[in-house]
């Protein structure tokens, strides 16, 4: 199963998939 989290920092904002 597959989870996403998508955060925001001052740089940007990311998704991270694992």
């Amino acid at each position: 199963m597959h989870w996403f989290d998508c955060s925001s920092s001052l740089t940007g904002n990311y998704c991270l998939l694992w």
